[in-house]
């Protein structure tokens, strides 16, 4: 999964986003040179997941969780540590 990936998924299961019912979330990501909207990460995660496409992207993500919890797969477990 890629570092990007990771990150949303760590900031979206660690905030209050799931609860978020807009229809389209505004967070955005900066990796690099690349501005990366969170419906992008939805949709790329749930193809690389195989959860269904959803219009709405708080349900898609109650998906994705699920998926993940699935495959007992932790987003900060992949995230590089620093020493503190």
């Amino acid at each position: 999964m890629r570092f990007q990936s990771m990150l949303a998924l760590s900031l979206l299961f660690s905030g209050a986003s799931l609860a978020t019912d807009t229809k389209v979330m505004e967070l955005a990501l900066v990796s690099d040179t690349e501005l990366m909207d969170i419906s992008q990460v939805c949709h790329d995660l749930a193809i690389e997941l195989e959860v269904p496409l959803l219009n709405h992207d708080a349900y898609m993500l109650h998906c994705i969780n699920s998926r993940l919890n699935e495959l007992n797969y932790s987003p900060l477990a992949d995230l590089p540590h620093y020493p503190e």
